[in-house]
């Protein structure tokens, strides 16, 4: 994987043809394709997962900052009418 590379890219770029399958079972190439497909897919699923939960973080960080500013906003006033 290259730098600034997903992990998608990666995999959509990685051929299909001449991979070694078991001796024990021999995959198909639509087969490998669709499994390839497929796990693409989850790779998608759970980078926008990742994407929405990072965004709700950066969201409660900042109401819990202004909270915080204003909790230190009352403490001060309360501070000066004393």
């Amino acid at each position: 994987m290259e730098a600034g590379e997903t992990m998608v890219e990666t995999m959509r770029a990685t051929p299909t043809q001449g991979i070694p399958t078991s001796n024990v079972t021999t995959v198909s190439s639509d087969t490998h394709e669709g499994i390839k497909q497929y796990y693409i897919q989850k790779i998608e699923e759970l980078q926008l997962n990742v994407a929405e939960k990072s965004q709700n973080l950066r969201r409660l960080q900042a109401k819990r900052n202004e909270l915080n500013a204003k909790g230190m906003l009352i403490i001060r006033l309360s501070l000066l009418q004393m």
